[in-house]
């Protein structure tokens, strides 16, 4: 008898496998981990290895229905092949469980080791059904014969079945919830009807303009409006002041973020455009590593120092991604 091929099969489907004497085997399954925008590492199971094991009847039982065999006789082959596993891993000789791994000696200690490619798949699959054990249809049919012989009016009259008794609470709590849902709506329906009556509502005929607004300068706008507020004067076109020249209606690009490959940069910019129509997105290549996503900004009168530092907070607050800046 093979116990480890069980041991993976029963692994597998309840997640542990308690083996006496060794220890317990506990089955983990890890999340996939996103390393960048490319990279991904699947979900996948780890087996732990505990030196503490238990005495559990259910492997024994699992192993015995699929061999067809007593739940003693199934304990003694763990108990053997216990004792084999011991003795080769004293002897620092690894002992292999197909498909899963092997138990070692780890400082005089029962550790054991994962196969690299384990297949949580291979182990998932349907057992064969349990061996049926031979029954001799003729003598069950002649102990019933017997049995149903050894009955009379007497024994059937002393042991009436008992009716099956009627539980009023499972029919009872779903009226009650429904009268309450009846009451409760008609009070609700009641006082709407009465606020409507009393607060008519008056039909408008104004016109209602949808206006799109460009998530850029409503960015621009809520995150600077006290610096607006402060800088009025400066903002109607101060060519006295260098440090934030106007834009004079004209349009101005600014890199928003920078990526090391091109498909990272095109997709972000694709992202941007897809998500508000009205932002102007491309891709500057400086090098063969540097990409950056531009933002076009078309008919704007705030000043550009006012505009890079709006987009810096929206986008890029740390310049952890590049720098903030206008480009040509």
């Amino acid at each position: 008898m093979d116990i480890s091929k069980y041991i993976g099969l029963y692994l597998v489907k309840n997640g542990y496998c308690s083996l006496p004497s060794l220890g317990t085997l506990q089955l983990e399954k890890v999340g996939a981990k996103r390393f960048d925008a490319t990279t991904i590492d699947p979900a996948k199971y780890i087996i732990n290895f505990s030196a503490v094991g238990s005495i559990d009847d259910k492997f024994p039982h699992f192993i015995a229905m699929n061999e067809n065999i007593s739940t003693n006789n199934a304990t003694n082959a763990i108990s053997v092949f216990g004792k084999e596993v011991k003795e080769d891993v004293a002897a620092y000789r690894p002992y292999v469980l197909s498909g899963l791994g092997r138990f070692i000696n780890n400082n005089g200690k029962i550790d054991f080791q994962q196969q690299s490619d384990f297949d949580f798949s291979e182990f998932a699959v349907a057992l064969p059904e349990p061996v049926a054990p031979i029954v001799d249809n003729t003598r069950v049919a002649q102990t019933e014969k017997d049995m149903a012989s050894n009955l009379d009016f007497k024994t059937v009259m002393n042991n009436p079945q008992k009716e099956a008794s009627f539980n009023f609470a499972k029919v009872l709590l779903p009226i009650g919830l429904l009268t309450v849902i009846a009451v409760g709506g008609y009070f609700g329906y009641d006082y709407l009807k009465k606020s409507q009556s009393s607060n008519p509502i008056v039909p408008t005929t104004d016109t209602i303009v949808q206006v799109a607004i460009p998530i850029i300068d409503t960015a621009i706008k809520d995150s600077n409006a006290t610096i607006l507020d402060a800088n009025a004067t400066k903002a109607t076109g101060d060519s006295t002041n260098p440090a934030a020249p106007i834009a004079n209606g004209s349009s101005i690009k600014v890199a928003i973020l920078t990526y090391n490959t091109q498909s990272a940069a095109d997709a972000k910019a694709k992202k941007l455009a897809n998500f508000n129509p009205n932002n102007i997105t491309s891709v500057n290549k400086l090098d063969s590593a540097t990409y950056q996503v531009v933002i076009t900004l078309p008919n704007t009168n705030k000043p550009v120092a006012m505009v890079v530092d709006s987009l810096r907070k929206f986008f890029n607050p740390s310049e952890k991604q590049g720098k903030v800046e206008v480009v040509k």
